[in-house]
């Protein structure tokens, strides 16, 4: 376990990850026994010069609970909202890019405050919830100059409608735009950095389907394909990798018989349009030699889109360029797809 809390661009870690506290080559380490020990640390730690401060405990939320008891802590909410482009809505605030979000009010849970803090801060209604992403912290001086610690919940969210954007001005916001997730990476450096985390942990986007929404889910994958032809699918036995490909090859307007090449290794589909989609599974093979035989590097670099099964059983071989999924089963109908871009 491990909570990170950002001051500024510096942070204080608490872990139960050893080799981790005392490998940092931008920081320093310290072992404690006792919880309200961390307190002296962190005194220590917002007057130092140090970059990053790690304390090793084996009770990590024991030690959080003494941080907050000895500080102000408020909880916050927001979230990384997509729309049916797949793009990203990104606030400008004080000079920042940022993700809508704001404090949670009393009784009111985190999911709800979520929801709450987008549209009021964006203009826009009819948002859902997806699922929860993580936790960030950071701290900050409050007007009377006490130390705060600042907990906010990020969640996945989705908003499917067409209403125009309105930037909350009175919280000092001054954009609200939709921005390309390919794009991303160029706003993190104007971002504050308890969020680049967040941004980091978009790049591995992670949704909950039921087997009736797999060409919705499909739909959605494609959008990560334009600059990738190497698609690695992820799973046990009967996840659903080949249904999945059955979907993702309709959105590509393949016509024919789309099955599992579980004994020739490979595929070959064409689309309406005569382009070639490759369709590989590797769960038989019995060394690597086979796929070298196969001569993978003409289909892997011919530019087609290639599908892969099984891609554990061949991974010093994919491109760094690969597209992978992951699909764990959570029911008969329901399945977790966590997308690594």
């Amino acid at each position: 376990m491990e909570i990170k809390i950002f001051f500024d661009k510096r942070f204080f870690v608490v872990s139960n990850d050893m080799e981790k506290c005392f490998t940092s080559v931008n920081g320093m380490g310290m072992r404690i026994d006792k919880p309200e020990d961390v307190n002296g640390l962190f005194d220590f730690f917002e007057q130092s010069p140090v970059l990053e401060f790690y304390v090793y405990t084996g009770f990590p939320e024991p030690v959080f609970d003494c941080l907050k008891a000895s500080n102000r802590f408020i909880r916050a909410a927001g979230g990384v909202v997509f729309n049916k482009d797949n793009d990203i809505l990104l606030i400008r605030r004080l000079g920042y890019w940022d993700l809508p979000k704001g404090k949670m009010e009393i009784e009111e849970t985190e999911m709800s405050a979520a929801c709450r803090e987008i549209e009021e801060e964006c203009g826009i209604s009819g948002i859902k919830i997806r699922g929860k992403i993580m936790d960030t912290y950071h701290v900050y001086r409050d007007k009377d100059k006490k130390r705060v610690i600042k907990q906010t919940a990020w969640f996945d969210a989705f908003y499917s409608g067409n209403q125009p954007l309105r930037p909350q001005h009175e919280e000092d916001i001054t954009e609200a735009v939709w921005t390309p997730l390919n794009d991303i990476p160029q706003y993190v450096p104007q971002m504050y950095a308890s969020l680049r985390d967040v941004m980091l942990n978009i790049q591995k986007q992670s949704f909950v389907i039921g087997l009736e929404d797999i060409q919705h889910a499909a739909q959605q994958i494609c959008k990560y394909l334009d600059n990738k032809n190497i698609v690695a699918l992820y799973g046990n036995m009967g996840a659903g990798k080949t249904t999945l490909i059955k979907a993702l090859c309709h959105e590509m307007d393949v016509k024919e018989n789309v099955t599992s090449p579980t004994f020739s290794l490979v595929n070959e589909y064409k689309t309406s349009c005569n382009k070639t989609v490759f369709h590989f599974d590797f769960y038989r093979i019995n060394s690597i030699s086979e796929v070298y035989d196969l001569g993978y590097e003409e289909y892997f670099y011919s530019g087609e889109l290639c599908f892969v099964e099984w891609p554990e059983m061949i991974e010093g071989l994919l491109p760094k360029n690969t597209l992978r999924i992951y699909i764990k089963v959570l029911s008969d109908n329901k399945r977790e797809l966590k997308i690594e871009n």
